[in-house]
């Protein structure tokens, strides 16, 4: 009978063991960036200063004038009340209809 020789099952055992010891440096590198506080996503996350804003303050002034009349005097015709008087005198010979 021929010798086996532990050639395949080595290799697989030394690449197993050779990916563990890297991800455990790269994971001891890591922790100990942190413990030094050089952590680049930690340092991303500190607030910046905002800038000062200029609020601009508007005053609007209305000027509103109230006019008391006596009890016994009737009010005059406004302007609108005129037009609408004069706007229902028509002169034509059949009203107005909208057709649709």
């Amino acid at each position: 009978m021929t010798e086996r020789g532990r050639g395949p099952a080595t290799a697989g055992a030394i690449a197993v063991a050779s990916a563990a010891a890297v991800f455990v440096a790269v994971l001891v590198a890591l922790a100990l960036q942190m413990r030094a506080g050089e952590d680049p996503a930690l340092r991303a996350a500190r607030p910046q200063p905002l800038p000062a804003r200029h609020v601009l303050v508007r005053r609007v002034l209305e000027r509103r004038v109230i006019v008391e009349l006596p009890a016994n005097a009737t009010a005059p015709a406004s302007s609108a009340s005129q037009q609408v008087a004069a706007a229902g005198a028509f002169e034509g010979g059949s009203p107005l209809t909208r057709t649709s």
